[in-house]
Formats: structure tokens, C-alpha cells, sequence
């Protein structure tokens, strides 16, 4: 393994720790939680982990990779019903989104 694949790895372990928290920290919020807003100008919490979610979407596109635009076809949908205040939908893009980064970004339903 080259010293730039065995750097990157060590990036993306990090990256991973960084996932679970994040699935840990959203799986235990409620509804009104993931609303709140620190100010009315700023991002809600589901909001701004809905951004996280679909930034990577957006950089597997950018990237090319396969699945991606299978994937950026139902954010339209997604983000329409207003989902990026509910838990389950909120979980469901980020483990959808971290999956490429064990490859390719997974086809959803939804």
C-alpha cells in the first residue's frame, strides 16, 4: 500500500468515528429537537445535518462516482416533503451518503 492510499485510510477511519457519532447523536433526538433553531436566521439541527448528508452526495457527483446519480435524483423529492426534520429520513441519507465512501453511494427508495 503506497504512503498516500495508507494516509487517506487513516482519513477515512476518522471520518468514520465521525459518522457514528453523528448517527448516535440524530437517532436520540426528537422531532422538536432536530426544528430548533439557535436563531430564526440560522439552520435548524436537522437542517444542517441534512446539509452534511447531502454535501457528500454532492461531492460523489462532482467525483462521478457510480450510484451518485441515482441517488441525487430522489434529494429533490426528499428535500420537497420537508424530510430534513425527521430522524429516520435524516439516518437514512447519511448511511446512504457514508456508503460511498466504501465504494459507491447506494440507489434509495424514497
Amino acid at each position: 500500500m503506497s504512503e498516500s492510499s495508507i494516509v487517506l485510510s487513516k482519513i477515512f477511519e476518522g471520518w468514520d468515528g465521525y459518522q457514528t457519532s453523528m448517527l448516535h447523536s440524530v437517532q436520540a433526538l426528537s422531532h422538536d429537537q432536530l426544528k430548533w433553531r439557535p436563531a430564526p436566521k440560522l439552520r435548524s439541527i436537522g437542517e444542517l445535518t441534512a446539509h452534511i448528508a447531502l454535501g457528500r452526495l454532492g461531492w460523489f457527483v462532482r467525483l462521478q462516482a457510480p450510484g451518485a446519480l441515482s441517488c441525487i435524483n430522489r434529494r429533490s423529492r426528499w428535500l420537497g416533503r420537508g424530510n430534513f426534520r425527521q430522524a429516520e429520513e435524516i439516518l437514512h441519507w447519511l448511511e446512504v451518503t457514508w456508503a460511498g465512501n466504501r465504494r459507491q453511494p447506494q440507489p434509495v427508495d424514497g
